[in-house]
């Protein structure tokens, strides 16, 4: 039997429970005859221990009032009863605090009580130790920390604790300056994630009480009731007049003729052609070099570099082309952000949205291409080109809706404005319209001059040939050329309004371009209205969702009785904080779904070689398809989010209903004026950044966007040789 340490009179154990104790009586004059601290035992079923100095005995007999006396040192091991207890006891010094943070840090040690008492049994309060006492800690994982239960905020903290190096395996050494239960914990993230979803609403409302209650109407008289019901109106309203629009926008550009600007022929190799961003290419291609780099470098030994260069020179080889590619990728973001700032505006002020002006802006290049060249005059096609030729234009023929050889009155940059007004047009003056494209169509076979041929081409034709290079008669140019300057122009006036403005001005430029709402208005030809409305409404519906199910974070105490960990905290900055954060997640949430449907959703220009009849059939089987599953889904999934959302109301107190629709009130405000706001702020600063670190921007701003010139072919007048046009003037 080894010999007890120094100063230990003796030791008696007892079992409690909470668990076993270890009192163990010290002596101060014992302890001053021994050359070093005594190291006492809390117990075999812990495997800790404490190290006891002599002048932390003198500092405790000295706050007891002991002198040199007998000193009791009881150390309590708690079992797994009293340790789930820390977790789920009232918190009882501050009224309120919330107890997240208890199961936000897993135990990895047996958690042990330390107090000392006088000769008589009575316990000595110690605070603030000038000598710290040591401590060794069996623990599972090495990874643990030293932390002790801080009973005023209810969790584990580490104030007043040190973690120590340990070379034993399996334990760990800690150092406090004050008594208190301590264990070895582990800080784990996942865990919060874990808690938010146990203390979520998903668990007390998905059950057949929950549903009886929703049955019983009993909560339709509260005021809350009625906002979801009256969103779900709003956005039905919203989804009819949509349908409407789109009806009306068919009459003047048919969805073939719009399937005609994504799905067009080209030389090059088929494929997709999607607008993606150039920031991200570009971070990709950066990080790629500098990998290879260091690939390099590790092959080189630093041997092979000449012995004159100092430790600095060859740190500064180093980073050089890091620093370069870094520099360069710099440079290029802050130029995309530029474009990509201008050209939002010019897509809001031309009243089409951001992927129907890149696509209208593509297909005009893509015009320029095939005018340049095309095959020249007296070339006769080949039979094969024939009968392409006659099976397109058959297929259009078929395909064709009412109405759609008329010439229009107006060009694609006013597509909006005629919408409605074609939609209160009288069916006079659409069969006057009809009949004056007739008289078109006749006409335009009669035309000889190649230079009038590609002057008097109509707008939609021009859609046609550009992509498909029809060879169908063709009535005249003018209103491609007339589409081209308003495009021109209206960047011109963008970009040169954007440039000398400044950081306020820029902030309340882009804020109706960054804005959802607002694109609701504009023409689109990758999504529909009715589209673009069953989005807004998954987004918002999924807002007041994702509310419901995270009400617990921001609950008033008395919420969730069953679990006292999820009651919130009481303190205003900490109360605050918890909303903010519960609203910014479940802003997030909704717009990640919102977002994946839409760049799904999203149409694309796809090129091939060569578009048969069964390709053409396929990708517009394809499109609709998609179009009517995702309409299903929404209303499906706007549904089932309803239905939560007055489960909750049905099974929640009137108090916490009306806390939901202020919430949901919150999440509309956020997403109606902070988001835009926020968005059109970081792309107005990084522009004036951007313009700022490099002037030379403002002059490739100028080359893409310069002024519109008059057109000296269209300005003279037409005294050509030729029989006399039939067409009404514009």
């Amino acid at each position: 039997m080894s010999p007890p340490p120094p100063g230990l009179l003796g030791q008696v154990s007892i079992v409690t429970d909470a668990g076993p104790v270890q009192v163990s009586a010290l002596s101060i004059e014992s302890l001053a005859d021994a050359d070093g601290p005594a190291e006492i035992s809390a117990g075999a079923e812990t495997g800790a221990s404490l190290e006891m100095s002599l002048g932390l005995l003198e500092e405790v007999a000295g706050a007891a009032g002991a002198g040199n006396g007998m000193i009791l040192l009881s150390i309590a091991g708690l079992n797994e009863d009293a340790t789930s207890s820390l977790a789920t006891d009232d918190v009882r010094a501050e009224p309120g605090a919330r107890r997240l943070a208890s199961t936000a840090s897993v135990l990895r040690s047996r958690p042990i009580s330390i107090n000392f008492r006088s000769a008589d049994g009575t316990k000595i309060n110690v605070q603030n130790l000038t000598t710290p006492m040591k401590m060794r800690l069996k623990v599972e994982d090495p990874n643990a920390t030293c932390a002790y239960w801080d009973e005023s905020a209810a969790q584990w903290s580490s104030e007043g604790v040190q973690t120590l190096s340990s070379e034993e395996p399996g334990f760990i050494q800690c150092s406090t300056t004050h008594l208190s239960i301590f264990a070895g914990v582990m800080e784990v993230i996942l865990q919060n994630v874990l808690l938010l979803v146990d203390c979520s609403t998903l668990g007390l409302l998905i059950q057949l009480e929950a549903l009886e209650k929703l049955m019983d109407g009993e909560w339709f008289g509260r005021p809350a009731a009625w906002m979801p019901g009256l969103m779900a109106v709003v956005f039905g309203i919203l989804l009819g007049v949509a349908a409407w629009v789109d009806e009306c926008s068919i009459e003047e550009l048919p969805l073939e003729e719009r399937e005609d600007l994504l799905f067009r022929r080209g030389v090059a190799a088929g494929g997709l052609i999607r607008r993606g961003c150039d920031v991200v290419l570009g971070f990709f291609l950066w990080l790629r070099g500098c990998l290879t780099y260091i690939c390099g470098c590790a092959g080189n030994s630093i041997e092979t570099r000449p012995v004159t260069a100092g430790r600095a020179q060859r740190v500064l080889q180093a980073i050089r082309p890091w620093a370069l590619e870094l520099l360069a990728f710099a440079r290029r973001s802050l130029h995309w952000v530029v474009h990509y700032s201008i050209g939002l505006l010019v897509a809001h002020r031309s009243a089409i949205d951001r992927d129907t002006a890149y696509i209208l802006q593509t297909a005009l290049s893509n015009w320029a291409q095939v005018e340049k060249n095309q095959v020249p005059a007296g070339a006769a096609p080949s039979n094969a080109e024939n009968a392409e030729n006659a099976n397109r234009g058959s297929r259009t023929t078929e395909t064709s809706f009412p109405g759609e050889m008329r010439r229009p009155r107006i060009t694609l940059r006013r597509l909006m404005p005629a919408w409605w007004q074609n939609c209160l047009r009288s069916n006079a003056e659409n069969a006057e319209n009809a009949n004056r494209g007739s008289r078109t169509t006749e006409t335009s076979g009669r035309e000889t001059v190649p230079g009038e041929m590609r002057r008097q081409r109509n707008t939609q034709h021009f859609v046609q040939e550009s992509i498909h290079e029809f060879h169908a008669p063709r009535t005249s140019l003018t209103k491609a050329r007339e589409l081209n300057r308003g495009l021109g122009s209206r960047g011109a006036v963008a970009a040169t309004q954007f440039l000398n403005v400044n950081l306020l001005m820029r902030v309340e430029l882009l804020f109706p371009a960054v804005h959802d709402w607002f694109a609701l208005n504009q023409f689109s030809i990758a999504r529909s209205h009715v589209t673009r409305v069953a989005l807004l409404s998954m987004k918002v519906f999924s807002g007041c969702a994702f509310d419901a199910v995270l009400f617990s974070s921001t609950a008033e105490p008395g919420f969730n009785d069953e679990k006292p960990e999820c009651s919130p905290a009481l303190a205003s900055w900490k109360y605050v904080g918890q909303a903010v954060i519960t609203g910014l997640a479940s802003t997030l949430l909704s717009d990640v779904v919102i977002w994946i449907l839409s760049y799904i959703l999203s149409a694309t220009i796809e090129e091939r070689p060569a578009w048969t009849t069964k390709d053409w059939s396929a990708r517009l089987r394809w499109s609709r398809w998609r179009t009517r599953c995702f309409l299903c889904f929404a209303a499906s999934y706007d549904l089932a989010c309803l239905i939560y959302v007055y489960l909750f109301i049905a099974n929640a107190r009137e108090g916490d209903s009306t806390q939901l629709m202020l919430a949901i009130l919150w999440g509309l405000f956020q997403d109606g004026l902070g988001k835009p706001l926020v968005m059109a702020a970081i792309l107005a600063i990084a522009s004036s950044l951007a313009l700022w670190l490099f002037p030379e921007i403002s002059g490739e701003v100028g080359n893409k966007w310069p002024e519109p010139k008059e057109d000296a072919s269209e300005s003279r007048p037409a005294t050509r040789p030729g029989p006399p046009s039939s067409q009404p003037p514009e």
